[in-house]
């Protein structure tokens, strides 16, 4: 009974002992494939990181271009909006309804608003949020005389064309955000695929470390 108890005891332990190194071997030849991936994927990262960041850098460049274009272009279309200095009077108190807010504007008897077209018998005002409002000409008092306020209305909105004329001819701020948002979407498609490569080697470092301890113990054990 006791030869039969040691001969299975010496059974298990030959195999256990089989299965040890064969995991170490297993454990070396992983190891050595995945040192091997490891030094191709540094090879290549070398080459393409190099390509990526001078992509990203150059596209950071590029939206940098954009937003000043951007920011020149507006303050120039800002400090040649065309003025206006032709008012009137509230004659008497007042609500006027725009429809496309569906809301009243209150005026006053003895308000000023600023004027900026007219026609036969009308004229359009601006109210305090730059809304344009249509009010019938008995309502407003011109300060500069009925004539004289009608040739003021139309010398601004002569201007008004012309100043209208430059901003069709440049691009407008949405323009220039769909374009940022392009160059953007582009560099980050260059940034994920450069943090994709860092990942990618520091997951393959971390697993050769590992396989490395693993070997290690079966090595001391």
């Amino acid at each position: 009974m006791r030869k039969y108890i040691y001969y299975i005891f010496t059974i298990i332990c030959l195999y256990t002992s089989s299965l040890q190194a064969q995991n170490y071997r297993s454990n070396e030849k992983l190891l050595a494939e995945k040192e091997s991936k490891l030094n191709e994927l540094q090879e290549h990262f070398s080459i393409d990181s190099l390509t990526l960041n001078s992509m990203i850098y150059g596209l950071n460049r590029q939206i940098k271009t954009i937003e000043q274009e951007r920011d020149s272009v507006q303050d120039y279309l800002a400090s040649i909006v065309p003025s206006n200095h032709v008012f009137g009077t509230i004659k008497k108190d007042i609500s006027i309804n725009n429809r496309e807010e569906e809301k009243d504007y209150f005026f006053n008897q003895g308000d000023t608003v600023q004027l900026i077209n007219h026609s036969k018998h009308t004229y359009t005002l601006l109210a305090s949020n730059d809304q344009a409002l249509t009010i019938n000409t008995k309502y407003i008092k011109p300060l500069e005389g009925k004539k004289k306020t009608t040739s003021l209305i139309a010398q601004y909105q002569i201007r008004m064309e012309d100043y209208q004329k430059i901003i069709d001819e440049n691009p407008s701020a949405e323009w220039y955000e769909f374009d940022i948002k392009r160059v953007q979407k582009e560099r980050d498609n260059y940034q994920l695929e450069y943090d994709q490569l860092v990942k990618e080697i520091s997951i393959l470092k971390e697993e050769i470390n590992l396989l490395k301890t693993e070997i290690s113990k079966k090595t001391t054990s």
